[in-house]
């Protein structure tokens, strides 16, 4: 009913704007549908009747057929009219057929039937077989992903902890080269860009060693458990404590030998001391005896081939063992066999047991490998894995039944280093970590080396001839052992077929798939573990042993087969080819020593004529000492026939071996010469065999120097005790002199480093001193404020300039005074500072540090001294005595300058000496005498040309004198004690001798003269001449050899004992030269640097000075120009420190006030109405119509009434005022086209213009501003969040004004326009005045096309930029500018977050908001017009076509189908509302007009 009552209501409303066209569709469709079946029914009548004849047809061919068949039936009938036995036989005999024809057909069936099932129930076989392998298949394509993911999340794993590793290295290398440029800078800092170069080497050790450089915690209080950063502390401490000592040692770095210093390089080795503490260490540190070789028989293959899992090693190997009949050994094999072999010789123990008596002997039968496999089996039992000693005894113990024709290669072993190590033990029975010395035997040794200790032989041949790696991928490892893992076997037809014929057998026979489980272990943790070990299996067998051959195992198998064989018989080719080389260059070595055998046979001279040979002058150090050691032997002999003169000679010659070293050759010749003769004379009455005696000469003459290579040791026998004791003593040596080293040199580095800070510090504080500020600049400010308070006309006069002249120049003199004062004080500090006592105090510090250091060298000279003679003492069997005597100790210096009174302790281990003596010290000139009377004895190293005269510098130089005395007076009582001795031991020689003598002799007088010769002799001796005893039996041959020996073996080793002590004394005497050097180098630049440093405080207090009497001399200047220019001072005068400046940002008195500026007015332009008419307007037409709709001649009337009242009030420009009534009309006809309402919003919205015409993005974008500003989201907003918004026309309120001329500050129209938008939309009805922005853009919508418009505004209220076809407009062509204006505005493509392309859904409520824009309250107010006006016929209208769309419940629909309804378009392009009035164009045509009326005007006046 609604339907068909539509068009009434249309054609009642036909005078409305609105019509409604096109509601009912037209017949053509239903009578196109009656043809249509029409058709349809007449094709179907034609296909029934070609049915029903074909139907009729076989029938009638079934009748004849029939009928075909009755006749035959009826002539068989008449064939067969015989008798009636006749048709009985017949009749059996068909029955018989027919019989057999159903038997036949039956069996057929059968068979048939047997068939069927036969293969049907293979099909089912078949089937069943085909769903298990694809789900077995389907499972295993599962368990693949699911392998295949785990190895990616464990690769990942161990991927990103790499990345984290390597990540933490290279964040600590950034951060230690931080710290290091960091501790560059401080450093540049403190010590004037001149680092020294200790300190960078220092810092560069910390750095290679990844020390931090920073101290992380302290460590003076080093508590008992030290925290991690205090413990590394300790470490970085202990690494410059070692390079300390290092350079110390080897003098290099700071200990380097100065240009001065006679000590230039590093003494040679103590060889004697070294073999005797080699021996004596070697009793304590025993090497260990290794393992002889395993004896195994030269294979020709030894090879091993590792690899990851499923990489091919196996199989190529089986086809190897198969070519070259290698045996191929696996640990993965060995193991369970052992532990097979273990149970079978279990089984076979218990059955000799029970077969023989329980008293027999039951043998056990566990062979080697069997014992191997319980050791293994007991490991396995508790969940554990299998040693690597345990797998490689097993590995051995298989090497070892390998024949040995035939080579052995291993399969996938080793596989971690540790098993490598073991491996190559085991097969080379070399150990290359035990044979390296221990690091205790090393620090014990480090003093001290034997040249001639046994060298470590040289690590042998690699174990194997070839390491060959199978290299591949991960994921090619996770392919093979999928594929691997999943072989199904192929079905068998005839094992079926032989199974279905058995009716028994119905179980089900499906192969059995493998099991899916790659590995016992899950194969990615051995693909891990595999990658974990192999870094350090490549650099064991790549770069150590250089065996490890690489190749590509992602190849066929023939490749990988072939390019192995290759690479082993290589191997085997390198082995025979070095082999044949070392087997040549063996021969060569023997025939190169062969030739010279008989060259030292021809140049030996006979062992008689030795005596006549000249003895070989020794090295220049060693000259002295071996004159003394050969010539007393001889004295020794002269004695028991000289007088006592010889003594005298002999003390002489020990108290100065200097000159001994000149007479050496001439006593060694005279001693052999006396000697000979001696003996030649005893022949004849001794009845010894005259051979013995020249024997020891001729070997004492052809000695070689002790310590040299000729040169043989003395090793007799030391007691076990004596050992013991002397390698503790010799520990403690070592410990106690590198500890005190370590300690004095750590001492020396922090004593170093407080130099750097303090004066670093000193120079800091000085210079902050300085900066201290003065009173200055109050004189200053004082001087200008009273300066500035004279008048502008007193400041003229000649009086008061010279007033002010004078002032001026107290100021000067005040501030010179204050200047001068500063400088005083300046030199006081500096005064302070160097007379603080800090520079004194520190020098004394190094020098008991350096004294310290000495007192380490002469300890360890003093300590080594009594090692080597209780070393030899035991040799020759004596007992060493009780360290009795203290050891000498170098004085250090009282830095507390405390007198002998003041000391608290009445007994110091260490003495003390004061600097400054009160009275002259005896002792210097006692040291000077022994040093002047041992200066012949120091001539290996010379005095110093000069005596310093700084008394620091003379106390580290006696010091040095002190100890090298001490350590020559030691060396020269060992060699009196010697002499002592050996005169001991020639006198009871010589007693022994004469009681001899004396025995044959009767007569007693001859005896006593004998005796009283005897004593005259011996007179100041020891011990007296011991009585005479019976005679004793005369010595034998042997027993004459043995005591030879015995002496021989004596003197050689006093040569020994001296030659080491004498080396000792050398090295000691250069180390103590060279640190005296460095002591007096160290504070001689100590000194230099506190000189410079004090001599730049000197130079900073001058410049200071003068730079502040320039800036006061420039000061005065400036105030005398004032002065003379009569003008005051401004700007403040600033006098700060040393320099003088005009402070600009401060001002003495204010600048006077500058005119304000004048307000921003608008100037009319080109008829346009100003802001200000604009409000007018807009509040004139809200005072008769606040609704915004007027009528025409409302309209009509504000507008004259404006003219009317203009003159003086500026309501409208002249071209508005010019107006006529005509023209008025027109205007209202351009505002109102088909009604006589006008809205005044849309025109003052209009004749607002010129402003930037918004396009559609940029009304969507304003939308969405207005909404974020809206907290409340009703459609309105107030004028503060309305000021928030930013519109699409940017404002200029940034103008700045300029100050100097002060000028108009330009009118910023777009900014006022925008707050006129606000009064002309906004509701002032409520408080405070709200805006419906919503409505506002609807009327920016608007456009001179209307449906264009139209669609702007359907934009805003669905949100999404709705785009029409683009079609030609007549009103758009009438104003060129307006259609130029959008055409460029439509070309802008914004890209927002909003749609378009009119994609969107729309709601009722929206549309009817667009399009009862403008309209809504239009009604017609005749009393005849209808109940209901024509705004809500339209909604209805807009509701039926919503429901005609399918939105049944008025639910938003889309846009696209909502404009190609008809009654949409209609609105649309009738939509008036949505036209925005050219005023522009108006008021152009009205110029026009006037114009021409001038014209007009103007002709008709002439």
């Amino acid at each position: 009913m609604s339907v068909k009552q539509a068009p009434s209501s249309v054609d009642k409303n036909a005078d409305s704007p609105f019509q409604v066209k096109g509601l009912f569709p037209s017949n053509d469709d239903y009578i196109k549908k009656i043809r249509k079946r029409m058709e349809e029914d007449a094709l179907a009548r034609e296909q029934r009747e070609k049915r029903r004849r074909k139907v009729l047809v076989q029938q009638l061919k079934a009748h004849e057929a029939q009928e075909e068949a009755y006749r035959e039936e009826q002539l068989v009938n008449r064939l067969m009219r015989q008798s009636q036995q006749e048709r009985r036989i017949a009749v059996q005999l068909m029955y018989a057929r027919h019989e057999k024809e159903v038997l036949r057909q039956n069996r057929i069936f059968r068979e048939k039937q047997f068939e069927e099932r036969r293969l049907q129930e293979f099909q089912d076989a078949l089937d069943k077989e085909a769903a298990l392998a694809k789900q077995a298949r389907l499972d295993n394509e599962d368990e693949i992903r699911k392998q295949i993911e785990l190895h990616d999340k464990i690769a990942a794993e161990h991927a990103e902890a790499k990345y984290r590793k390597h990540y933490r290295i290279c964040q600590e290398i950034l951060d230690q080269i931080t710290d290091l440029a960091t501790k560059s800078a401080e450093y540049r800092e403190l010590t004037h860009n001149l680092i020294p170069a200790k300190l960078m080497r220092e810092w560069k050790e910390l750095y290679f060693n990844g020390k931090p450089l920073y101290e992380q915690a302290s460590i003076d209080p080093l508590p008992s458990n030290p925290t991690p950063d205090q413990v590394l502390e300790l470490e970085k401490l202990h690494l410059l404590d070692e390079q300390d000592y290092e350079e110390y040692q080897t003098m290099t770095g700071e200990w380097h030998p100065a240009d001065e210093c006679t000590t230039k390089e590093v003494s040679k080795n103590n060889s004697v001391l070294g073999h005797a503490v080699r021996r004596l260490l070697d009793t304590i540190y025993l090497p260990k005896v290794d393992s002889l070789t395993p004896s195994l028989p030269p294979f020709p293959m030894k090879a091993c081939i590792l690899g990851k899992l499923y990489a091919g090693k196996s199989t190529c190997l089986k086809n190897l063992s198969q070519a070259y009949h290698a045996q191929v050994l696996s640990v993965d094999t060995l193991v369970p066999e052992a532990i097979k072999a273990f149970h079978d010789s279990q089984v076979t123990e218990n059955k000799l047991k029970t077969l023989d008596n329980e008293e027999s002997d039951s043998k056990h039968l566990n062979t080697t490998i069997a014992q191997l496999g319980e050791k293994a089996e007991e490991y396995l039992k508790r969940g554990k894995c299998v040693p690597d000693e345990l797998l490689v005894k097993l590995l051995m113990e298989a090497i070892r039944q390998v024949p040995q024709e035939t080579g052995w290669i291993i399969d996938g072993f080793p596989v971690t280093l540790n098993q490598a190590k073991e491996l190559e033990k085991a097969l080379t029975g070399f150990d290359p970590e035990k044979h390296i010395l221990t690091s205790r035997q090393l620090k014990y040794s480090s003093l001290v080396t034997d040249p001639r200790a046994p060298k470590d032989p040289p690590p042998p041949p690699p174990a194997l001839d070839v390491v060959i790696l199978l290299d591949i991928s991960d994921t090619a490892v996770l392919k093979r052992a999928a594929e691997k893992n999943f072989t199904p076997e192929p079905f068998n037809q005839e094992n079926f077929t032989a199974s279905s014929q058995s009716p028994s057998t119905e179980t089900e026979n499906v192969t059995e798939l493998k099991n899916l489980s790659f590995e016992p272990e899950p194969i990615q943790q051995r693909i891990t573990g595999f990658l974990d070990g192999w870094p350090l299996l490549e650099e064991w067998y790549g770069e150590k042993q250089k065996i490890l051959v690489k190749t590509n195992a992602e190849v066929p198998v023939e490749h990988l087969h072939k390019t192995v064989e290759t690479l082993l018989l290589d191997a085997i080719f390198n082995k025979e080819k070095k082999a044949k080389e070392a087997i040549t260059e063996e021969l060569e070595k023997l025939k190169v020593a062969s030739v010279p055998e008989p060259q030292p046979q021809v140049q030996i001279p006979p062992p008689v004529k030795a005596e006549n040979i000249p003895p070989s002058t020794p090295p220049a150090k060693d000259t002295p000492r071996k004159g003394r050691a050969d010539s007393r032997s001889p004295k020794g002999s002269k004695k028991s026939a000289d007088s006592s003169k010889d003594k005298k000679g002999k003390d002489s010659a020990a108290s100065s071996p200097k000159g001994t070293s000149a007479k050496g050759s001439k006593s060694r010749s005279t001693s052999r010469e006396g000697s000979a003769k001696t003996k030649g004379g005893k022949k004849k009455s001794e009845p010894v065999t005259p051979v013995v005696p020249p024997e020891p000469v001729a070997a004492e003459t052809l000695l070689p120097a002790p310590g040299s290579d000729e040169w043989e040791y003395v090793e007799e026998t030391i007691p076990k005790e004596i050992t013991n004791y002397l390698t503790l003593y010799w520990k403690t040596i070592v410990d106690k002199y590198m500890d005190a080293t370590k300690i004095v040199l750590r001492n020396l580095r922090d004593e170093s480093d407080h130099v750097i800070y303090h004066l670093a510090d000193i120079r800091y504080e000085f210079k902050e001193y300085l900066k201290v500020p003065d009173h200055k600049q109050e004189f200053v400010s004082r001087w200008q404020l009273d300066y500035n308070s004279f008048a502008d006309d007193i400041r003229e006069d000649e009086e008061t300039k010279a007033e002010l002249h004078q002032r001026i120049d107290d100021l000067k003199e005040c501030i010179w005074d204050i200047c001068e004062k500063r400088k005083e004080e300046a030199d006081q500090e500096r005064n302070n500072i160097i007379n603080d006592g800090w520079l004194p105090d520190h020098i004394g510090l190094l020098i008991n540090h350096f004294s310290s250091l000495m007192q380490v060298e002469v300890d360890r000279f003093q300590n080594t001294c009594r090692l080597l003679r209780d070393y030899y003492w035991g040799m020759e069997g004596k007992i060493p005595d009780e360290i009795s005597q203290e050891f000498t100790r170098i004085p250090l210096l009282d830095i507390i300058n405390m007198d002998e009174s003041g000391n608290t302790s009445p007994t110091k281990r260490i003495p003390v000496i004061y600097r400054t003596p009160q009275s002259p010290d005896p002792s210097s000139s006692k040291q000077k005498t022994r040093a002047s009377s041992t200066k012949g004895k120091d001539d290996a190293l010379p005095e110093s040309p000069t005596v310093p005269v700084d008394p620091d510098d003379k106390l580290i130089i006696d010091n040095c004198q002190t100890a090298i005395m001490v350590i020559s007076k030691m060396v020269t009582d060992e060699i009196k004690a010697k002499e002592e001795e050996d005169e001991k031991e020639q006198q009871q020689k010589e007693l022994k001798e004469k009681e001899k003598q004396k025995a044959p002799v009767a007569s007693s007088a001859v005896g006593k003269k004998k005796g009283q010769k005897s004593a005259s002799k011996k007179k100041g001796s020891s011990s007296p001449a011991p009585a005479p005893q019976p005679s004793a039996p005369a010595p034998t041959n042997e027993e004459m050899l043995a005591i030879q020996k015995k002496q021989e073996i004596r003197q050689k080793m006093y040569k020994e004992f001296f030659a080491a002590l004498q080396h000792e004394e050398f090295t000691t005497k250069s180390r103590l030269e060279l640190i005296k050097s460095h002591a007096l180098n160290v504070v001689q630049d100590l000194r230099a640097r506190a000189s410079q440093e004090f001599k730049d405080m000197e130079e900073w207090t001058g410049t200071r000075f003068l730079a502040e009497m320039e800036s006061v001399n420039h000061l005065i200047e400036i105030a005398r120009h004032h002065i003379e220019s009569a003008t005051k001072i401004q700007y403040e005068l600033v006098l700060h420190e040393s320099e003088f400046y005009i402070n600009g940002d401060v001002k003495i008195f204010p600048d006077p006030i500058p005119p304000p500026s004048p307000p921003a007015l608008e100037t009319p332009q080109n008829g346009t109405l100003t802001i200000k008419q604009l409000d007018t307007l807009c509040q004139q037409f809200r005072n008769i119509a606040p609704s915004g709709f007027m009528s025409s001649k409302q309209f009509l009337e504000v507008m004259h009434g404006l003219k009317s009242t203009n003159l003086g009030t500026d309501n409208l420009p002249n071209i508005w005022i010019q107006l006529s009534f005509a023209e008025l009309q027109e205007l209202i006809s351009v505002l109102a086209l088909d009604s006589e309402i006008i809205d005044w919003h849309l025109f003052l919205m209009a004749a607002s213009q010129p402003w930037p015409y918004p396009s559609t993005m940029q009304l969507l974008q304003l939308l969405h501003r207005f909404k974020t500003e809206d907290p409340t989201r009703n459609c309105s907003i107030n004028a503060d969040n309305y000021n928030k918004v930013e519109f699409w026309f940017a404002s200029s309120k940034d103008v700045q004004a300029t100050n100097e001329p002060p000028g108009p500050i330009p009118f910023d129209r777009l900014d006022h326009l925008r707050k006129f938008f606000f009064n002309l939309f906004a509701d002032f009805q409520k408080t405070p005045a709200q805006l419906e922005y919503i409505q506002m853009l609807l009327y920016f919508a608007a456009h001179p096309d209307p449906a264009k418009g139209f669609y702007r505004a359907l934009s805003i209220a669905s949100g999404t930029e709705v785009h029409r076809k683009n079609q030609a407009s007549n009103l758009l062509k009438s104003v060129p500018n307006i259609d130029q204006m959008t055409s460029d505005v439509v070309t802008e493509k914004e890209t927002e977050n909003l749609q378009a392309d009119g994609n969107g859904e729309i709601a009722l409520a929206d549309l009817l908001r667009v399009v009862n824009h403008g309209v809504y309250k239009v009604q017609n107010s005749n009393r005849f017009s209808a109940q209901h006006n024509a705004m809500d016929i339209l909604n209805e209208h807009i509701k039926q076509i919503y429901k005609e769309l399918g939105s049944e419940s008025l639910q938003p629909i889309a846009l696209s189908d909502l404009l190609q309804h008809p009654y949409i378009q209609d609105l649309v392009e009738n939509s008036h509302q949505y036209r925005l009035p050219d005023i522009v164009a108006f008021l152009q045509h009205v110029k026009q007009v006037q114009a021409e009326r001038e014209i007009i005007t103007a002709n008709t006046n002439q």
